[in-house]
């Protein structure tokens, strides 16, 4: 069993501390970081420059998919950006400590 971390940006800090907080509530998430995003990016035809909050979840293998799942469900973008990766390398600690919170 190994960590995950998810990716997705959000409009707006209070959305996106919304997400964070929904997300660890319903132990789909161990934590989330947020953190301030300018973002350059091509859509429907033009080219967009927008200020967001991205939100790094850390989950584990297990949660993935289904932290994928509610975060799609609940984004406010048409086509929200999802996207999940496991480190190389996580402490052991840390490790159980997440898979002791969310299992």
């Amino acid at each position: 069993m190994s960590l995950f971390l998810v990716y997705c940006p959000y409009p707006t800090k209070s959305q996106a501390e919304q997400a964070a907080k929904n997300a660890v509530s319903k132990k789909l998430a161990v934590c989330a970081n947020i953190f301030q995003s300018d973002s350059i990016y091509e859509w429907k035809g033009e080219l967009v420059y927008d200020s967001e909050r991205v939100v790094i979840f850390k989950t584990i293998e297990q949660k993935v998919e289904e932290l994928k799942k509610f975060v799609e469900e609940n984004h406010p973008y048409e086509l929200p950006a999802i996207i999940s990766f496991g480190p190389s390398d996580v402490n052991l600690p840390y490790l159980e400590w997440a898979k002791g919170q969310l299992l």
